[in-house]
């Protein structure tokens, strides 16, 4: 069983027997083309801006105006490396179905058809897959819905 981290993609069968994360699945982060590729999304290059921080309980709301410009220029700092590489007019839910699709076609299950254990965000791509393509759909589950 293959779960993905990022778009939650998941191969294998799902049983009624408990399963065991540590010894059963295989964690990898599906749309990283691990050098293979010329261009990738991605903004984790951006340590120092990454975490902007959160205005909860615990931290005052006169904060307020500095976490939203750190987001707002992470945010910035973010489309500028997504600029560079070329890759964002072709990149979104949709796009990512489609992959998804042509992943789950190329597969060599005996069940041609999408099994989806979405994490947070990866609940949004499985409604949009779903959406997109219904008859492709064996099972989704999700977990921990992006609200």
């Amino acid at each position: 069983m293959i779960i993905c981290r990022q778009a939650s993609l998941l191969y294998g069968e799902l049983t009624t027997r408990q399963i065991h994360p540590s010894r059963e699945l295989e964690w990898h982060k599906c749309f990283d083309c691990a050098g293979q590729c010329e261009g990738r999304l991605d903004c984790a290059r951006l340590d120092d801006a990454q975490d902007p921080g959160t205005i909860d309980a615990d931290r005052p709301l006169s904060l307020a105006p500095l976490v939203y410009a750190r987001v707002k220029a992470y945010s910035s700092l973010c489309e500028r490396q997504v600029q560079k590489t070329g890759l964002g007019q072709n990149s979104g839910t949709t796009y990512i179905a489609r992959d998804m699709l042509e992943i789950v076609n190329k597969g060599d299950s005996a069940s041609p058809d999408l099994k989806l254990w979405g994490f947070s965000d990866g609940t949004i791509i499985g409604g949009v897959f779903a959406a997109m393509f219904p008859d492709r759909v064996e099972r989704i589950l999700s977990d921990a819905n992006a609200s």
